[in-house]
């Protein structure tokens, strides 16, 4: 990202482009598909009047098709879930498929298509059936006059049997697989008219714990087995999610992420994060790539990044996009400048322990009084690192737990946790909001979240998410400043932390057309980062692009060709055509190249950055086409 460049709206879409990685394209353009989550695939079940059914593999990064609907099938308003597999050591699932206008009930026994031969040939497996009861008669789901458009439906109870259902205009059905019947009918209580096409989650699936959000209504829903009723709490609604219907969204860790949607005036590409532990709604800097809606969110679990799949744009067009974000890139904290600091003093405790062999935990969060109980048999020490100021109602503390080996018992901790040289067990439900590093000594047990190594030259972006927030006050260059000092006085000029501080003042000087200072941070960074990184590294590559940037603005065309180029090469031998950043580099340097005149070397770049950003993105993606359009213009 270069966001020295004073064109906001290409600020906006080249910091969207760190944010998500375009994937193949899918075999043919979807909306209101239906997707799954199974082991390393995505299976991705019709669309909107489409039959056909295939699995996307996240680690080949192709598509195979699995089966059709029948012909008789028409997909309209049907739902898709994922049935509890009772069968330990069986590696399929069973998809139960229903729909309201016109009816149909079906189910499929999904054994994957990436296997051996013999596992794609068992007989009732990969494709549509009905779904029948125990005397093999066929089970409807759908109520007389029901229409399932824009509805929603999660799996839960106790032995995971029973299935809600919410649909227009303001039901909310229970129906029971095992015993094929609706055991419950409920109305939600919302001054809202027609709820449909909304957010319904399940959030704890032996208590029936629901959350259902659209327009004004929000709603924690339970529902009691024993009594067979609903119990319904009012929870908060932000304006920014109000205005808006047909968005995607996943519930992960006690978030709820909700990606684009549509008003009655225009689709829109905004991401908002609601925190269940806080009941607190926040629009989030980063933007989805396009407009989109009626789009589906899945979360891979093995690779801890969210899906984007199919949808329509602005245009109305239907879109064959699938599209991944990092998790980490949602989870951060909306108070990035305090989270930033409490994470530099946790990391200055983690080296101290590791340098004097002591291991424990260190955890960094803000709803620390909540859990102090949840450590078994182990002294918790607290360190009051910051204290509340009046735009803030966050309180971040840093804790340090001593011990060899240490175990936390049914707890969220809304922060990140280091775990240095220990052993480290979970009892419970134990969840972190945010990341869990780990030293190569740690071990840890009965804990299902990825452990991230703690490599302070590789895993930064937890705590320098970018640059600081405060970046773009009035103050920036005396804020810049503070943070470089700070950075220096807490680890020295050797920590990896200095080449983002001499960027951060790099970038101050620019924004403030103060060049020949910028330049000189530019280039002290840059000394920094081969020190610390090496020559070959992404981050060292973006401080020459930055630089060049720079030279840029400056009218010094040469010397910025020669540091985009540098760039370039840089991220070529480390990622060869892989490279999210490819477009960038290849339009710098082909702007550049045209402003000093040369169109044939221009058209040659804006050319190879067309060629990557249609193998990447598709060729009707509107990156692609602002490149093309440029194509043209220089042809």
């Amino acid at each position: 990202m270069n966001p020295s460049d004073s064109n906001s709206e290409e600020k906006t879409s080249l910091s969207t482009l760190t944010a998500f990685e375009y994937l193949p394209s899918l075999p043919l353009p979807l909306f209101q598909s239906q997707c799954v989550s199974h082991n390393d695939e995505i299976l991705i079940c019709g669309g909107y009047y489409e039959r056909d059914c295939y699995s996307y593999h996240v680690i080949k990064k192709q598509y195979k098709r699995i089966c059709s609907y029948p012909d008789d099938v028409k997909l309209f308003d049907y739902v898709i879930v994922k049935l509890e597999n009772k069968e330990a050591n069986d590696d399929s699932i069973t998809l139960l498929s229903f729909s309201g206008k016109p009816k149909h009930t079906l189910v499929m026994k999904y054994v994957s298509v990436w296997k051996k031969e013999e596992k794609e040939e068992e007989k009732g497996c990969n494709e549509w059936v009905i779904f029948t009861d125990g005397t093999n008669k066929p089970c409807h789901i759908a109520r007389d006059k029901s229409s399932y458009e824009g509805a929603r439906a999660v799996i839960g109870g106790k032995k995971r049997n029973l299935l809600f259902i919410s649909y227009p205009p303001k039901n909310l059905d229970v129906f029971d697989l095992d015993m094929c019947k609706y055991v419950s009918y409920s109305t939600l209580p919302t001054d809202d008219g027609w709820i449909w096409y909304h957010c319904f989650v399940l959030r704890n699936p032996t208590r029936n714990n629901m959350l259902l959000f659209y327009k004004k209504t929000g709603l924690s829903i339970v529902y009691s087995e024993e009594n067979n009723d609903f119990t319904f709490d009012s929870l908060h609604i932000c304006e920014d999610i109000s205005s808006l219907k047909r968005y995607a969204y996943l519930c992960v860790n006690d978030i709820i992420l909700c990606f684009g949607g549509r008003s009655n005036r225009s689709v829109s590409k905004q991401i908002c994060k609601y925190s269940i532990l806080e009941d607190k709604w926040t629009k989030l800097q980063y933007m989805l790539p396009m407009p989109l809606c009626d789009c589906n969110a899945i979360f891979d679990k093995r690779s801890n990044c969210v899906h984007i799949i199919g949808g329509k744009d602005n245009k109305k067009d239907n879109l064959a996009v699938n599209m991944k974000t990092a998790l980490k890139m949602w989870k951060r904290h909306p108070n990035e400048e305090d989270w930033f600091k409490v994470n530099l003093e946790a990391m200055k405790i983690c080296s101290e322990m590791i340098q004097y062999d002591d291991p424990g935990l260190v955890i960094a969060a803000n709803n620390i009084s909540g859990w102090q109980n949840a450590t078994k048999g182990y002294t918790l020490t607290s360190y009051h690192v910051l204290i509340n100021n009046d735009k803030s109602d966050e309180q971040y503390r840093i804790c340090v737990i001593k011990g060899k080996a240490i175990t936390l018992r049914d707890v969220r901790i809304n922060g990140n946790i280091y775990i240095i040289d220990c052993k480290f067990e979970c009892e419970g439900e134990v969840n972190i909001t945010t990341h869990c590093f780990g030293t190569n000594r740690g071990t840890v047990y009965k804990f299902s979240q990825p452990v991230i190594p703690i490599a302070w030259d590789s895993n930064l972006e937890h705590i320098v998410p970018g640059w600081p927030r405060w970046f773009f006050f009035d103050t920036i260059i005396e804020n810049s400043l503070q943070h470089f000092k700070k950075c220096v006085d807490t680890y020295g000029y050797d920590h990896p932390f200095i080449p983002f501080a001499y960027s951060s003042l790099g970038l101050a000087y620019e924004e403030n057309q103060q060049y020949d200072y910028s330049i000189q941070a530019h280039e002290q960074g840059l000394q920094a980062a081969v020190e610390v990184f090496g020559m070959n590294h992404p981050w060292t590559a973006q401080i020459l692009s930055d630089i060049g940037s720079v030279h840029s603005r400056m009218k010094d065309y040469n010397e910025a060709i020669s540091y985009y180029t540098k760039a370039f090469n840089i991220r070529q031998q480390i990622f060869d055509n892989a490279d999210v950043y490819n477009e960038i580099y290849l339009c710098h340097l082909g702007e550049t190249y045209e402003v000093l005149g040369d169109k044939r070397v221009a058209l040659q770049y804006f050319e190879e950055a067309w060629k990557s950003s249609s193998a990447r993105r598709g060729e009707q993606h509107e990156i692609t086409s602002k490149i093309k359009n440029k194509v043209r213009d220089l042809s």
